[in-house]
């Protein structure tokens, strides 16, 4: 049954990120390619098995075509009963959509700063009426969460600084290194997509007749979501001003979301680019490859296979065929190999975590730990309320 739940849930994602592509460029080109690109990303690839996440995930880029509505064309009603639904399914995940949307705002055309600040109102107005709605959720689980020990964090707890490498984290686009489910390593991110999307980006970034003004508000946006993956303070703020533990960068799909968006727009006009913006692309894409692997040898074999499969992505669009064909090789051979590895890392993980505990309930036995339990709060008589706790802070 949670098999069938999975695949419904995707197929569901694919199909509301499909609508939400055909609402904003009015086009049916590459719509089921990108769909499946959005399904069969490294983020649905690590965490498709996280199954209360995806309620929200169906939700989000509808979210995104009627916050549009709202602010273009005064519709109210759509996005208010989508954002109480999704609060309602997940409210975490929501909590991450909102944020998101708040700086998707600044990304929008306005005409002039009355249009800016009456839809600014509008947007505000509806998100506090769409969170109200679903009070019924966020109000019993604010008590709830404001009793446990996760409560007592802070802002003061994190520094607003790089940690991690940031070659560590932005190595996950590459073709090869694949998903997790969960690690310790709190600066990993499930951001890979689709190789052909980061050669639309770098074309994105070279097509002339693009807004240079919207070129840099997307580019913004993108470069502050990952900028975020490798800040302690924003990871911080992202997931809910609660540190990370096991299941890091929890909104790495905001990423992959804005390229696929990005690459889109290039692809509806793909004929009428130029070889040279085409070229141009090319070389911002695998000079990015080329970066990553200078501050990180060891991805040496990622590193030839991503830039082989982007050089013939490119030839397929010199040409003007195959590039459907290679798409789909490429997503579904990633999907099954990092859905593989995703399985056997959950289960080495769990193992790991058992016999964590099996050494912690030795160690408590002999009370070699019972000073540790009364120093984080935790009632030592309630081995199964401090499982996840002491194990994060030990």
């Amino acid at each position: 049954m949670i098999n069938f739940l999975i695949v419904l849930k995707l197929s569901l994602c694919g199909l509301t990120f499909g609508y939400a592509l055909k609402k904003k460029f009015n086009l049916d080109k590459y719509l089921i390619s990108f769909s499946c690109i959005w399904v069969f990303c490294g983020y649905f690839a690590g965490y498709y098995w996280n199954v209360m996440w995806l309620d929200v995930l169906i939700l989000f880029p509808l979210l995104i075509v009627f916050m549009e509505e709202l602010i273009y064309e005064k519709k109210v009603l759509k996005y208010t009963l989508v954002l109480a639904l999704a609060i309602f399914c997940n409210y975490f995940m929501a909590y991450i959509v909102c944020i998101f949307l708040a700086l998707k705002f600044f990304t929008l055309n306005f005409k002039n700063i009355k249009e800016f600040l009456l839809g600014g109102i509008r947007f505000a107005i509806c998100s506090i009426c769409g969170a109200g709605m679903a009070g019924i959720v966020i109000i019993p689980s604010y008590f709830i969460l404001h009793s446990t020990t996760i409560s007592d964090e802070s802002l003061n707890d994190v520094k607003f600084e790089i940690s991690g490498k940031i070659s560590e984290t932005l190595k996950n686009f590459m073709f090869g290194e694949v998903s997790n489910a969960i690690t310790n390593n709190q600066f990993k991110a499930n951001i890979h997509v689709c190789l052909f999307v980061l050669l639309l980006f770098g074309i994105y970034l070279a097509y002339r007749k693009i807004n240079i003004l919207d070129k840099i508000k997307n580019c913004l946006l993108i470069g502050f979501l990952i900028f975020s993956l490798n800040n302690e303070m924003l990871q911080f703020i992202w997931h809910g001003f609660h540190v990370q533990h096991g299941i890091p960068n929890r909104f790495a799909f905001l990423i992959i979301f804005m390229l696929i968006f990005c690459a889109y727009e290039v692809i509806k006009d793909i004929d009428n680019i130029s070889l040279l913006e085409k070229f141009i692309g090319f070389i911002f894409s695998i000079g990015f490859f080329f970066l990553i692997y200078y501050y990180d040898k060891s991805i040496y074999t990622s590193f030839i296979i991503s830039i082989l499969i982007i050089l013939f992505y490119f030839l397929t669009l010199i040409i003007n065929y195959g590039s459907r064909i290679l798409i789909f090789a490429e997503i579904i051979t990633f999907f099954v190999i990092s859905s593989a590895s995703v399985s056997i890392d959950s289960l080495a993980a769990y193992n790991t975590y058992y016999d964590s505990m099996q050494e912690i309930q030795k160690e408590f036995d002999l009370g070699d730990v019972r000073s540790k339990y009364e120093e984080i709060g935790i009632d030592s008589g309630d081995m199964y309320s401090y499982k996840s706790t002491l194990l994060s802070q030990i």
